[in-house]
């Protein structure tokens, strides 16, 4: 009900809408009209203000054509003044071109001079420029050889100083060194010979190195058979005390002990011991000995070190020594020269100040010469006086001042000839502008004329008011129509939301149905599940195969350690039992609490791999902690080797053992040491 309500409105709306937009059609077409007419009026008055505008140029120019005329008058008496202004000025240029040259010959006749009295000069005075010349450049030479000769000076001062260190150096390394052999002779007298023949340290030390060398191996060989000796003595102790407390059998062949017999091994023993204790004095005594012997080596050790140093320390200065004696004996001789060369330096120079002047002089004189060419320069003279004598024949005798001033006024009538010249050519711009804005005046009337025949009488502002009347009206019925269809929508929304919220919630209740459904389906497969896995089911036949299964896998490994049982046996409930066949009863089974610990461990490990083959041809891993623990050597040997086996037919992927076990260690790829919570990688 609600919406066909909805569509009756929107109808109602719609045509509202039709009839307020042709509304504003007729509305905005009268404006448009209304515009159009204004903008027609507003053409015409333009246009006759265009007019008005050109009638005043008009009047502008025709005032201007007449000032033109005025002024066009003046033109030919100006013509007949300024036609002697070129002749005037022909005048001027060449009394001006006669002044400049009679300077310029002045200038040129005393510049010939000056060249003439310069190269004079040359000629009197060239063989003291060139002795100065040759002077200048040996005195330059005589100044860089003082300086050489100086500075080898002060090498010489520097050189003798350095002679006087160095023998001081070269004493004190001397006296260190003798103290040092003096001191090496405390230990041997031998080492005399370093005072008188110095050059022999090298053998010493490499003698000292060779001997410690010795002493040391000589050292560790006693020291092994020490520990040889004792380890020997201590063996024979306890074989003693073990010998002293022996009672009934003998524990090796199961025979009595016969009291003589025991005091028979006993004397041997005791014998034995004595000897090996005297072997360990004698052995103490070597180490003693040996050791001093190599302390004292050890000492002399460093100060035969020293020794070579300050040796070296004394050779190295009387190198130094002989070189700069060499050095100095060069010097001493090139200073020798060296007052000659001073005096030839005063010689020059003074030679130089004297004839200092004289050499600027010429100097000067011969950059002047240099830009002067006096052939050219007398040509020029020449060519001057001929143009001096052919302006003579054309300058009159006028007054030149007079001159300028009659020339001066004829350039501004000249001026003032060209500025009204210019004037008068607007002429016939003037007259073609009449004629243009004249016929411009013509077409603006004749546009107002067609422009007249478009404007329209209508009364637009009273039409466009009746109209936008009509269109408030309809508006005003449409506003309060879209708010009833608000009102409509709103009331719509609401129940559609209703319906929503059902479907909604009928959706979540179907959703539900379906997921119990899946569970109730779900839970019938558990039950088969549960039953498969219970001990009527999968249970029943694990177990039963386990029985029948591991005891053979059980049997085969364990059987490798060698132990007195021919087979294992497992009850229903796994109990474990081992066959031990006596000479009584070939069927006796004993229960695993009454073997060994090394056995029960062997049989753990035989466990723990059958199980892993039972559930699996191949195990991933394996992880034994301390698998050695109570086996005897035996034992842990067989263990070994079953392991290696494991690992060579790939029955165990990866094998790791936790052990303090050392002999296990040959079997292992890799090693890991574990102390104080840090692991290190031995191996």
């Amino acid at each position: 009900k609600l919406s066909d309500k909805k569509k009756t409105l929107e109808e109602e709306i719609s045509k509202l809408k039709e009839d307020s937009s042709r509304l504003q059609t007729e509305i905005e077409e009268l404006l448009n009209q209304k515009n159009k007419n204004q903008r027609i009026k507003e053409k015409i008055e333009t246009l006759k203000n265009n007019i008005e505008k050109r009638k005043k140029d008009i009047e502008e120019r025709e005032d201007l054509l007449i000032k033109i005329e005025e002024k066009e008058k003046q033109l030919k008496p100006l013509e007949e003044k300024i036609s002697a202004l070129k002749s005037l000025e022909e005048t001027l240029e060449k009394i001006n071109l006669f002044e400049k040259l009679t300077e310029k010959l002045s200038a040129l006749e005393e510049k010939e001079k000056e060249a003439q009295e310069r190269e004079n000069f040359l000629k009197e005075y060239e063989t003291i420029f060139n002795q100065f010349t040759q002077k200048e450049k040996r005195l330059k030479e005589v100044q860089e050889k003082l300086n050489r000769l100086s500075k080898l000076s002060g090498q010489k001062d520097s050189f003798e100083q350095e002679i006087k260190e160095l023998v001081e150096e070269r004493k004190k390394s001397k006296e260190e060194a003798i103290k040092i052999a003096v001191e090496l002779q405390n230990y041997k007298q031998i080492y005399k010979t370093l005072e008188l023949n110095p050059v022999i340290i090298n053998e010493f030390i490499r003698n000292n190195q060779e001997y410690i060398d010795f002493l040391e191996k000589k050292k560790d060989e006693v020291l092994k058979k020490l520990t040889e000796v004792e380890t020997e003595g201590k063996q024979l102790k306890k074989e003693i005390n073990n010998l002293s407390k022996l009672e009934g059998t003998c524990p090796t062949c199961k025979r009595p002990i016969e009291e003589h017999t025991k005091k028979q091994l006993l004397d041997e023993f005791e014998k034995s011991l004595q000897e090996k204790r005297e072997s360990y004095r004698k052995l103490k005594e070597e180490l003693s000995s040996v050791e001093e012997k190599l302390n004292v080596e050890k000492k002399i050790s460093p100060l035969l070190e020293q020794f070579k140093h300050f040796f070296e320390k004394h050779l190295e200065a009387d190198k130094k020594i002989n070189q700069l004696k060499s050095k100095l004996f060069v010097i001493e001789k090139q200073l020798k020269d060296i007052e000659s060369i001073k005096e030839e330096k005063e010689y020059i120079e003074e030679f130089l100040n004297k004839n200092r002047d004289i050499y600027e002089r010429f100097k000067e004189s011969r950059r002047f010469l240099s830009k002067i060419d006096l052939k050219t320069l007398k040509k020029e003279i020449k060519n001057i006086k001929e143009k001096l004598e052919k302006l003579k024949e054309y300058i009159t005798e006028r007054d030149k001042e007079k001159l300028k001033a009659e020339i001066d006024e004829l350039r501004r009538l000249e001026k003032k000839y060209v500025a009204i010249l210019e004037f008068v050519k607007q002429k016939e711009t003037v007259k073609k502008d009449i004629e243009r804005y004249e016929k411009e005046i013509k077409s603006y009337k004749k546009e107002i004329d067609i422009l007249k025949k478009d404007i329209s009488d209508k009364e637009f502002d009273k039409e466009i008011r009746i109209l936008k009347e009509k269109l408030f009206k309809i508006e005003k019925d449409m506003s309060g129509k879209n708010r009833d269809l608000m009102e409509l929508n709103s009331e719509i929304g609401k129940i559609q939301g209703e319906l929503k919220a059902l479907k909604k919630e009928s959706e979540k209740n179907k959703k539900i149905k379906e997921d119990l459904e899946k569970i109730n389906k779900k839970i019938e497969k558990y039950r088969t599940v549960e039953y498969a896995l219970s001990s009527k089911g999968i249970q029943k036949v694990i177990r039963e195969n386990a029985l029948y299964r591991l005891p053979k896998i059980v049997n085969v490994i364990f059987s490798a350690f060698d132990f007195p049982f021919h087979q294992v046996k497992f009850s229903d409930n796994f109990d474990i039992s081992l066959l031990a066949p006596t000479i009584e009863k070939k069927d006796r089974y004993v229960n695993i609490n009454s073997v060994s610990g090394g056995q029960r461990v062997a049989l753990g490990l035989a466990l723990r791999i059958a199980i892993s083959r039972f559930l699996s041809n191949k195990a991933s891993f394996l992880i034994l902690d301390e698998p050695t623990i109570h086996l005897d050597f035996q034992r842990r040997s067989d263990l070994i080797n079953i392991l290696i086996e494991l690992k060579e037919k790939s029955l165990i992927n990866q094998l790791i053992i936790v052990t303090h076990d050392t002999e296990i260690e040959d079997a292992a790829d890799g090693i890991y040491y574990v102390e104080g919570g840090k692991v290190r990688l031995i191996n």
